[in-house]
C-alpha cells in the first residue's frame, strides 16, 4: 500500500495536466478531450446505475484462482458485491473504455478477463456496432457476467471460456480490424508480456491495446516499463491504473504521464 501511495504522489507530480495545458501533441491532446474530458451521456449514467446495483448483489460465488491470484481475497467463496468494490474497473476507468470505443471505433473488442461483465458493459455500450468478445477462464464468473449483461438491456458479448493463451493462438488471426484489446487479468509478468507479443503478431497501425492495473505489483510496473520500451510500440498513456499503447504511424516514440 505505500509503495501505491509513494507512486501516486511521483505521478500526480509529474504528470502532465488532464486538461491539455503541457501537451504539445495534436493526437494526446484530442485524446484527452475526446476520452478523458467527456462526461457521462445517457449510455453511460445507465452501465453506473447497473453497476450500483450489482454491488448490493450479496450472492456467493466459487472462484478460481486462474491468473496472479488476488491480494485482497484468499477465500473462493466471494460476494459478488464484493468483487464489484474490490476488483472490478471503477466507473471512472470505465468511462475511459467507453469514450475509446466511441472515439477510435474499433470493428472488434476483445477483452482479456471478464471478471463478472463490469469493463465489458463499458467497452461494448461504447460502439455497439463493434463486434465484442471476452475471455474468462473462470466459468463460474463467465457465467455471472452472461447473465448479467443480458440483463442490463445492452448488447450481449461474446463470451468464450478459457485460458488467454488459447484463444490468442487460435482465434486472434481471424479477428478483423481495427482492434481494440482491453487486458485485465493474469497479473505477472511473464503473463502480460506472452499476451501483448502474441498480439503484436498481428497488430496494425490503428491497433489499441489497454493494459489494466499497471501498477497492481512491482511485476506489472516491469512489464508496464518493458512495454513501453519495446521498438513497436509508438505512443503510450499513462492514467497511473491503466495504460494506454498506441502503434500509429507518423507518430513521435514518446509516454505520456497524464493525472486522471
Amino acid at each position: 500500500m505505500v509503495r501505491i501511495i509513494l507512486q501516486y504522489f511521483r505521478y500526480r507530480l509529474f504528470g502532465k495536466h488532464r486538461k491539455g495545458y503541457g501537451i504539445h501533441s495534436p493526437f494526446v491532446y484530442q485524446f484527452v478531450n475526446q476520452v478523458l474530458q467527456r462526461q457521462d451521456d445517457t449510455g453511460l449514467a445507465e452501465i453506473k446505475k447497473w453497476r450500483e446495483f450489482l454491488a448490493r448483489n450479496n450472492e456467493s460465488l466459487i472462484t478460481s484462482n486462474a491468473g496472479a491470484g488476488s491480494k485482497v481475497h484468499k477465500n473462493p467463496n466471494r460476494r459478488v458485491s464484493g468483487i464489484i468494490r474490490r476488483s472490478s474497473v471503477s466507473h471512472k476507468y470505465g468511462r475511459v473504455l467507453y469514450y475509446l470505443a466511441r472515439e477510435y471505433k474499433p470493428k472488434t473488442i476483445l477483452e482479456l478477463g471478464t471478471g463478472l461483465g463490469i469493463s465489458t458493459a463499458y467497452l461494448s455500450a461504447g460502439n455497439p456496432d463493434a463486434r465484442t468478445i471476452s475471455v474468462e477462464a473462470d466459468k463460474n464468473k463467465a457465467s455471472f457476467a452472461e447473465n448479467a449483461l443480458k440483463s442490463s438491456g445492452g448488447k450481449s458479448p461474446e463470451i468464450f471460456i478459457g485460458s488467454f493463451d488459447w484463444f490468442l493462438l487460435s482465434k486472434l488471426k481471424s479477428i478483423e480490424h481495427p482492434l481494440l484489446v482491453f487486458i485485465d487479468g493474469d497479473h505477472n509478468f511473464e503473463g502480460t508480456m506472452r499476451y501483448f507479443n502474441k498480439i503484436l503478431e498481428c497488430k496494425r497501425e490503428d491497433t489499441i491495446i489497454v493494459l489494466d492495473d499497471i501498477r497492481w505489483s512491482r511485476e506489472m510496473k516491469q512489464a508496464w516499463n518493458e512495454i513501453k520500451s519495446n521498438p513497436q510500440t509508438i505512443l503510450t498513456i499513462d492514467l497511473f491504473f491503466m495504460g494506454i499503447i498506441f502503434f500509429r504511424e507518423g507518430l513521435l516514440k514518446q509516454n505520456f504521464k497524464i493525472n486522471f
